[in-house]
Parts: structure tokens; C-alpha cells; sequence
């Protein structure tokens, strides 16, 4: 889902619910406060960008975001916003503390818990928000990250340029086929890096959080036909005997979920309208397959039809 908002395009009687009804469909719910609502003006935008990524910028009058109690009781999902203040001085608290954020300067949110967020006047902040379970960190571990972001690291440098390229980008890359996805991965790659430096701590995870983390890595590196459980456990850091101990899937192994994985990504791309415009070999190689008849022969155990005549009839 992709949505873009300009409030000069709209008669002023209609602008204030109009923001209102956007920002409760870009972020979780919260009390909505504006600072003129008689001379509100924004300009909001929201991309997907999958795999639990979104993208959620605005720009426009002053304004106060608060999830309280009765915000939370609506809807708290396990999900982290970080956010770049693009204009004005924007104030935050959360978890007991709080912090002022000039234009340039990033912040993290936990969007399951309390927290309060404004600017006055004029003001933005562009924010992806990434679900938990792909960040594979377990939530104390977020927050206490949150409360230690060191401007002066590599890594937070190198995570707001990012965030700066993208916010410049976003709306071209989110009308570009197949682009959404790797760029959503790369993203959420840069955010677990950067809380995970500012965490100033080797993280112990989960089994759970292990194995969110070991399928997102997967994902990643799907297109890669050299890709095994042994380079897999080997990223990781942890022992091919320990890779099978964490994987769980009530019916495949890890070798056949990668395989149905690829076979996903290929249906998929095969569906599209303009699907026509590459060979299917060309399709199923950019996916990690190698062997042609093996490919051909997956896909029809998979779909009921030959690569072929599925994109025809789709």
C-alpha cells in the first residue's frame, strides 16, 4: 500500500480529518493533537516496502503524537520507528526519558510502549518502522538501545546517510517492480547494525529472535545460488549442528524452505503484467537457480503448471 497526502490540494474544511485519517493509517494509533488545526498544512506519505518495513514521512504545521494507555489497549504491535527529524525542533519521551531532536538527527522509538512526540511550527520527520521479529532483537534490547545512539559512530553516520538517500528516493524506487523488497532488507540490515551498536553489548537472543534473524538473512541472500546451511551457520557464527537445532517448520527442512522460498520469489515475478519482458530463465537464475529442467520441474510439483503456462494464464 502506497498513499501520498497534500493538504493544499484539499478545500480547508476537509484537511484536518483528512490528516488525521492518514496519520492513523501510516502509524499505530495515537492521540492526535495539532497545534492550528483552523490553518493546518501537510504533505504525508506512506510506502510499504515489505517483509514488516513501511516508511512513514511528514512534513507540515505543528503537531503532538501521545499513545497512552487507551492507544495501546487499540493496537501495540512489536514494532520500532526510527526516525529522522527532517525540519524543525522536534521534542520526544519515552521509557522515562526525554530529547530534543534537531533537523539531521535521529531518534528510536518503541512503538509497543508509551511515548510523546511533537514540534511546533513548522517541522517533519521521515521514519521506517520495522516489526520486531525481523530485527531478530529481543525488545530490551531495542530500548536500551534507543536511549544510547552515539552521533559520533561509523555506524549511526552511515545509517543517516541512508535514511537521507531514501527519503529523497522513496517515491521513485516505490514505483520501480521488485525494487521495494531488496531495498526494505537493506534497510532493516542498517537498523538491527545501528541498534545493535548502540546497545554496547554482545546481544544474547532468543532461540525465537536466532531464528527471525537467520530466516531475514536468508531472504537477503536468496538470489545467491552458492547459498548453503554451512555458509548460513557460518554467517551466523554459530555451528552447522546448531543452525539445524534452531530451525523450525512444522513441514520442511531448511534446504526445501529456501527452495520454496526462491520458488515464491519466481511465481511472484512471474505474475506481474510485465513479467514478459525477461526470459523465465533469466527469472528463475535471478532467484538462485542454476538448473533449468530442475527449476521446470519444482515449479510444476509446486503450481500445477509449467513456469511457462502459468505466466500466461496470470
Amino acid at each position: 500500500m502506497t498513499f501520498v497526502l497534500d493538504t493544499d490540494s484539499l478545500p480547508s474544511e476537509h484537511r484536518t480529518d483528512a490528516l488525521r485519517d492518514a496519520i492513523a493509517h501510516a502509524t499505530v494509533p495515537s492521540l492526535i493533537r495539532l497545534e492550528d488545526a483552523e490553518h493546518v498544512r501537510a504533505r504525508l506519505g506512506y510506502w510499504e516496502l515489505g517483509g514488516g518495513t513501511s516508511v512513514y514521512s511528514h512534513e507540515g504545521t505543528g503537531l503532538r503524537l501521545t499513545r497512552g494507555p487507551a492507544q495501546l489497549r487499540v493496537a501495540a504491535p512489536e514494532r520500532v520507528a526510527l526516525a529522522l527529524q527532517t525540519g524543525g525542533r522536534g521534542e520526544y519521551r519515552q521509557a522515562g526519558a526525554s530529547r530534543v531532536v534537531d533537523p539531521g538527527d535521529l531518534m528510536v522509538v518503541d512503538l509497543s510502549i508509551e511515548y510523546d512526540y511533537w514540534w511546533t511550527g513548522e517541522g517533519g520527520s521521515f521514519a521506517v518502522q520495522v516489526d520486531h521479529e525481523h530485527l531478530g532483537m529481543p525488545a530490551d534490547a531495542i530500548r536500551r538501545a534507543a536511549a544510547r545512539l552515539d552521533p559520533s559512530s561509523a555506524v549511526h553516520t552511515l545509517v543517516r546517510a541512508h535514511l537521507e538517500h531514501l527519503r529523497a528516493s522513496i517515491a521513485t524506487i516505490g514505483a520501480i517492480p521488485g525494487a521495494a523488497g531488496p531495498v526494505g532488507s537493506a534497510t532493516v540490515e542498517l537498523v538491527r547494525a545501528l541498534l545493535m551498536d548502540a546497545a554496547a553489548e554482545p546481544l544474547d537472543l532468543t532461540p525465537d529472535a536466532r531464528l527471525a534473524a537467520v530466516r531475514h538473512w536468508i531472504h537477503r541472500h536468496l538470489a545467491d545460488p552458492a547459498l548453503t546451511p554451512q555458509r548460513i551457520a557460518d554467517a551466523h557464527g554459530i555451528s552447522l549442528r546448531s543452525l539445524y537445532n534452531i530451525w523450525s517448520h512444522p513441514e520442511l527442512s531448511l534446504s526445501q524452505w529456501i527452495i520454496h522460498e526462491r520458488l515464491e520469489a519466481v511465481r511472484r515475478e512471474l505474475s506481474r503484467p510485465d513479467s514478459d519482458r525477461a526470459p523465465i530463465s533469466a527469472v528463475a537464475r535471478r532467484w538462485g537457480f542454476t538448473d533449468m529442467p530442475y527449476f521446470s520441474r519444482r515449479f510444476r510439483e509446486s503450481y500445477g503448471a509449467s513456469p511457462r503456462d502459468w505466466r500466461r494464464s496470470h
